[in-house]
Order: structure tokens, then C-alpha cells, then sequence
């Protein structure tokens, strides 16, 4: 092999003849032809990607690239020979550049590779870093890039991410990548962005910021809403990284000049209610504490899956259909992850796990999943998350989820309209509806600092937001609800028992006796505990403590009278 001083080479037009067969007198060629010069301490030639683009377009192999001749002469790269007949394009660094490994050896940049060959998933890897720049949140890894012009960003995981990086491949291998390889490339890019990258915020059609709250309309243009203190507008610039699934549906543009009345008119609601249901859309959108729950109860033919669509319209409309209760927490997990708004129609019950994530859900807690079925990991998503629940019987028992839940119970519809009709002008309605909704937001967010709420119930935060709205009747219609849970509740043979007590003290088996409850096994006893403790806060609110503790390895119960003032039911 010829050793060629290490200088500048000089630029030549393309040789008339091909390159040789053998991969030892390529590399002689190359060097003849003024392409590069021999690098005997590395067993390389130092060359320009411009020039490994031509002999590679003469050596009738691929190398896609958007290098160009400067004309400066300057190399910028290596070119080494594999085995198989393959050459390797290795880039070297002396700055930072976007889409480029930064380190000092350079790293392979593009397989030459005879059309047809099996591309290799270092090859896929290379291909996938290229699609752009890479960051974590949650532990989940995305892609960030732009489409249209406009920023985008795609969890790795997604199909979404898949399908784009098996299209660039073709592209630029002109192959279809192999499924092995192609997992392998994807574990890589996870592990790239997992390790290496940026961990980032990343949102899905809203963001609450220091400077106000974002919604992503998610229509083709990229408009998105910013809603700031006092002020709300439609921008196409947004500083915030959203993530949108294939299953999001737009939001209209907002108009302004509506009224949150205009709603009325697609609710089959009692007038006393139609405060409670606002209440719930105001507080969907607080920026910190708990986030209410929705429950709509109706019997058959009352319009509570009509309603669940509209306001899924108005907040988060997505291409899903309404579904049913999850059967575990890892179903209720992969909502979360892919829209805003959860939504579950017609509920039969509503087991104990599932009430306790929907607590932890709308205050911000964490699910969490096992990876794959034969390890121990555990993938944990951390969000908060409004819902909305319809069922045909009251499925909330759990005095936790009662508290955090504005309960609608319909009535019968007096005159059925046709839904085509209704959905026309719905449809019509839902921008300047969609406005006034952000009126009452930037308003909130305008007073929620000087509001105060006297004697404010659990969800403390949630009532000083509805209050800061400007919206009238929130509250008051609020209270009326939670003291009508209460009741509900109170409304048992074991608290009427637990009442008429008086003070008293003694064992479980003995406080089922005297409550006329039949306790003869341990788990008899157990379900009576359960019943007891999820009407313990209830109690307080009549003047009733019931408490109880470890004493000799039994546990001793006493109940007595409260002396000061009872609980109201505004804190439960």
C-alpha cells in the first residue's frame, strides 16, 4: 500500500474508470485518483465524505449523504475496509455537531455495503441517532424532531417511532430492515436516550408553566392555547415539548364571545347540577393539588354516554371509543400515558385497586408496571390525570374516592332530539364554548393567589380555584354535594347502630355483637373492620368518634361521644 505524506488532497474530477474488484486495490485506487491519502499508523485513508459519496456511487454501493465539495480540500473523515466486502465511514471531530458522536476517535458514520446486503444494527443504530436528538422522561425514552417546521416528540417505545425509523432505513439503505437487527438498533436508542441524553419534561395536551397553562390544540398547523393570568390566546410557537399519539383528535380553534351557558342546552342535567358540572371543567384544569373526579350515574336511556362524549369533545377528543372499567393497573397505566382526560363508561363496581389508583391518579402519585413478565423491573409513570366515570348504580363506596368525587345523578329525558342534529350544532357551538371556558381559566389563574375559601373542604385547592373562576353557584353547589356523600354514607344499619352506642369500649368480635353483625370467622371479622374504618370519618361528622388500638395482641375499640364541635361535612 502506497504511504502518502499526510497533506491536503488535492481535488480531482471523476475517474472514467470503476474502481478494481479486490478491496486491497480499491484502496490503491482511491488513493491514485487524488481521493485521500494513506494513514499507515491507523490502516486508513484520510479523506472527505464527498469524495467516499463518488466512490461509492462508483463502487456501486450506498452511502447517503448530503456532503457537498467545499473546495477547500480539508479531509474530515476516515475510510477503513471490513470484512464482506464492506468499507466503513468514520467521521472525526474537532467541534461539536448536531447529529455527531463527540469524541475524539470519530465513530463509524455509514457501512458501505453492496446493494442488496443485509444491513447491520450498528447500521440501524447510526441511521436512528441521525433522526435526531434523543431525551428521557419518566423513564421513557423520545425522540424530539420537527415535522412540518414545527417540534415534535415520539416515544421510542411508540409504534410512531418505529414505523419513522423502518421508512428512514429504507430510504437510506434502500433495504427493509431485519427484524433482529432492528431490535437490537432500538435497545441501543433506548439505552442511548435513557443514559446519555437530556431528561426533559414532556407533555400530552396540557402543560401547566410558570407563565400560565398550555393546551395542545394537536391540529395540523400546530396551534396551541396559552392561557396566562387574565389573558388567553391562540399561538403557533410553544416552548413546551408535547407529546401526540396517533390516536388524538384536534381541538377547534377557541372563539371568543361564548358562554359556558351555551353548554347547558347538550346536558341532560337538573338546573341545581348544571354548577357542579362546570365545577368539574374549571377544576380539570388546576395547576396544583388534586384533580377532581366525575361520576355520572343514570339508569338506561338517560344520556350519561351522550355526556361523557361531549365533554370528551370539549377537552380531549380522541379517535378511541368509550371504554369500559380496566382489569388491572396496568391497563389504567397505558390510558394515562396516551390522553389527558380518562375516561370510563358504564362501570358494573369498582374493586379496591382501582379506587385506590384513581386516588393516586388525580393527585399526582405514581403507577407502576413489571417491564417484561420474567424480570423484576418495574416501569413507573408518574401524572396527574382528571377523570370522569358514568355507571348505572353509585360504584364510589370508598370514603378516600367519595372526597375527591363531584357525583351527577341524571334524570329522565323529558323530550328526545335526534343525536345527528344535536351533534351539528354542537359541533357549532364548541368553539366559542371552548372559549368561555378559557375566559373562566385565565380569570382563575388572575385571582387564585388573593381568593380565600372560609372552612374549605379536602379539596382545598380545587375550591379556591373554582372560587377564583368568577363562575357563580361553584361552590355553594359543591358543599351541597359532599354533604349529600355524606348522608349517603351514614345511610346503614351498622351507623345507626355505632350511633346509638354512646360511649363504649371493647373487642372486634365484641362490637359486632352489640352492631347485630354475624362475625364467625376471621374473615367475617375482617370484612367488619373494612365496613367500620370506611364510615369512621363519616361518623365524626354526627358527633361520633370511633376509634381503635393494639392492646395484648387484640385489638380494643372505643366509640364516645365528640364534646367539642363535630367535624363538618365539608372536610370529609
Amino acid at each position: 500500500m502506497k504511504d502518502i505524506p499526510e497533506n491536503d488532497f488535492v481535488d480531482q474530477s471523476v475517474p472514467k474508470d470503476p474502481p478494481p474488484k479486490t478491496a486491497r486495490d480499491k484502496l490503491d485506487w482511491f488513493i491514485d485518483n487524488g481521493y485521500g491519502h494513506w494513514d499507515a499508523t491507523g490502516n486508513r485513508i484520510i479523506t472527505h465524505r464527498f469524495r467516499v459519496k463518488q466512490f461509492a456511487e462508483l463502487n456501486g454501493q450506498s452511502f447517503e449523504d448530503d456532503a457537498t465539495d467545499d473546495g477547500d480540500g480539508k479531509p474530515d473523515c476516515y475510510l477503513s475496509y471490513m470484512k464482506g466486502g464492506k468499507f466503513c465511514c468514520t467521521r472525526f471531530i474537532k467541534t461539536p455537531i448536531e447529529g455527531w458522536q463527540q469524541n475524539p476517535g470519530g465513530f463509524p458514520y455509514y457501512i458501505l455495503k453492496k446493494r442488496g446486503g443485509a444491513a447491520t444494527a450498528d447500521g440501524h443504530y447510526q441511521t436512528m441517532q441521525g433522526m435526531g436528538t434523543y431525551c428521557s422522561c419518566d423513564g421513557r425514552a423520545y425522540l424530539c424532531t420537527t415535522h412540518n417546521g414545527k417540534p415534535e416528540c415520539i416515544p421510542v417505545s411508540s409504534d410512531d417511532f418505529k414505523n419513522k425509523a423502518r421508512l428512514v432505513i429504507k430510504n437510506e439503505t434502500g433495504l427493509i430492515p431485519q427484524q433482529k437487527n432492528f431490535r437490537a438498533a432500538l435497545d441501543q436508542i433506548t439505552a442511548y436516550a435513557l443514559e446519555e441524553c437530556e431528561e426533559i419534561e414532556v407533555h400530552i395536551r396540557v402543560a401547566f408553566q410558570d407563565d400560565g397553562i398550555w393546551i395542545d390544540l394537536c391540529d395540523r398547523e400546530r396551534h396551541y392555547a396559552h392561557i396566562a393570568p387574565g389573558v388567553w390566546e391562540v399561538v403557533t410557537e410553544c416552548p413546551v415539548m408535547f407529546y401526540r399519539s396517533r390516536k388524538m383528535r384536534p381541538l377547534p380553534i377557541p372563539d371568543k364571545g361564548g358562554s359556558m351557558d351555551m353548554l347547558t342546552k347538550y346536558l341532560n342535567v337538573l338546573p341545581e347540577d348544571i354548577p357542579l358540572i362546570f365545577a368539574a371543567l374549571v377544576g380539570f384544569f388546576l395547576p396544583e393539588g388534586t384533580l377532581p373526579i366525575l361520576a355520572i350515574v343514570a339508569g338506561d336511556g338517560r344520556g350519561k354516554t351522550f355526556l361523557l362524549k361531549v365533554l370528551s369533545l370539549l377537552l380531549d377528543p380522541t379517535k378511541v371509543g368509550l371504554k369500559g372499567a380496566p382489569n388491572k393497573e396496568e391497563d389504567l397505566l397505558l390510558v394515562a400515558m396516551t390522553r389527558y382526560l380518562v375516561l370510563f363508561d358504564n362501570l358494573s363496581d369498582m374493586p379496591g385497586w382501582l379506587s385506590d389508583a384513581l386516588c393516586r391518579l388525580v393527585c399526582g402519585g405514581s403507577l407502576e408496571r413489571r417491564k417484561l413478565f420474567s424480570d423484576s423491573d418495574l416501569s413507573v409513570f408518574t401524572a396527574r390525570r382528571p377523570c370522569i366515570l358514568t355507571s348505572i348504580k353509585d360504584v364510589i363506596t370508598a370514603l378516600d374516592l367519595i372526597s375527591r368525587t363531584i357525583k351527577i345523578e341524571l334524570p329522565r329525558v323529558a323530550i328526545r332530539k335526534g343525536e345527528k342534529a344535536l351533534w351539528k350544532d354542537f359541533l357549532s357551538d364548541r368553539p366559542k364554548i371552548l372559549g368561555a371556558l378559557y375566559d373562566a381559566l385565565a380569570t382563575a389563574l388572575k385571582n387564585y393567589d388573593t381568593t380565600e375559601v372560609k372552612d374549605p373542604p379536602r379539596l382545598a385547592d380545587f375550591a379556591q380555584w373554582i372560587v377564583a373562576s368568577g363562575l357563580p353557584g361553584l361552590l355553594e353547589a359543591y358543599r351541597e354535594q359532599l354533604q349529600a356523600a355524606v348522608n349517603d354514607v351514614l345511610q346503614s344499619p351498622l351507623a345507626d347502630k355505632l350511633v346509638s352506642l354512646g360511649d363504649w369500649q371493647g373487642t372486634t368480635k365484641e362490637l359486632a355483637k352489640v352492631c347485630e353483625v354475624t362475625a364467625t370467622t376471621d374473615g367475617d371479622l375482617k370484612k367488619f373492620v373494612s365496613e367500620v374504618r370506611v364510615i369512621q370519618t363519616a361518623l365524626e361528622t354526627r358527633g361520633i368518634c370511633v376509634g381503635a388500638k393494639k392492646s395484648h395482641q387484640r385489638l380494643i375499640w372505643t366509640v364516645k361521644k365528640i364534646t367539642a364541635e363535630p367535624l363538618p361535612e365539608s372536610a370529609v
